[in-house]
């Protein structure tokens, strides 16, 4: 089994005034605290117009264990008797889906197994997080995800498509739990401080092929995204050549059985999660 790794980013909204003060002297719930509320029990969501469904399964320390489904029509054939006739069945595909929630450094982790006639791990959890959005309209957190990528290889981007570049777009979201203090966190910390933001862009074109995507900026940008706090993407022409949301990076276990049932596998689910965790 090979796991995306993706990273789950809470943002803190802007309360109206009116709602504010309702809501004076109540407790808030941490990060960690909302995370546990909402994704410990079952939901179904869309994701590209696609239905899903969520199903919580059990915790293991800081680590929420869920699956998550989706029902394809795919064609069998019937019986011998049936002259091996083909006919449209439904059939449920589902992933192990493994969220790290606890308030650290490398927190709010995704481990999300790839399955194939799934779709899209980044596509999927992003569609969940517009679903608990919107149905949380008055909690303190706003929802998105991003994968954790190696830097790396959007620099072997651009040694291969070096003099040929000519766009590259970089995103990013509000600071989250992602630590340091370097210049892009300060400069995204003060934006969202004073200006509201959320999330921003940067697009740098030359309609020549002659972007130079390398600088210190460029680069301290590179290392926050590839820890899940943004995007980037390259572009030749109208031609993509490299974008992060398809590039997540990947761990593998040897273990190709599911299971799903935690009173049954509870050595096996703790296995899983010191190979994709480590000690969380």
């Amino acid at each position: 089994m090979r796991y995306s790794l993706l990273r789950l980013l809470l943002v803190e909204r802007e309360i109206p005034t009116m709602l504010a003060e309702m809501r004076k002297g109540r407790p808030e719930d941490s990060r960690e605290e909302y995370l546990r509320k909402v994704f410990a029990e079952e939901f179904q969501f869309e994701a590209r117009r696609s239905p899903y469904r969520y199903v919580y399964i059990d915790q293991v320390g800081s680590v929420l264990l869920g699956r998550v489904g989706r029902k394809k029509l795919e064609t069998v054939n019937l019986p011998p008797e049936k002259a091996f006739e083909e006919e449209d069945q439904p059939r449920w595909h589902a992933a192990n889906f493994l969220l790290d929630v606890s308030h650290h450094e490398d927190g709010q982790k995704i481990a999300f197994e790839g399955i194939h006639k799934l779709g899209n791990p980044l596509t999927i959890v992003r569609g969940m997080a517009e679903h608990i959005n919107s149905k949380n309209p008055e909690a303190k957190w706003e929802m998105t995800a991003n994968t954790i990528t190696d830097a790396q290889e959007f620099w072997d981007a651009v040694d291969k498509h070096r003099g040929k570049i000519t766009e590259m777009e970089l995103s990013f979201v509000a600071p989250n739990l992602l630590g340091g203090h370097d210049k892009i966190r300060e400069s995204l910390k003060t934006l969202h401080e004073e200006n509201n933001m959320q999330t921003t862009d940067i697009k740098l074109r030359n309609s020549e092929g002659k972007l130079e995507p390398d600088s210190k900026d460029v680069r301290e940008g590179l290392i926050f995204i590839g820890r899940g706090g943004g995007g980037a993407k390259l572009k030749v022409g109208p031609k993509v050549i490299y974008n992060s949301k398809e590039r997540a990076k990947k761990e593998s276990v040897e273990d190709e059985e599911n299971f799903p049932l935690i009173e049954k596998n509870r050595s096996r689910w703790s296995n899983l999660i010191e190979k994709l965790f480590g000690d969380s």
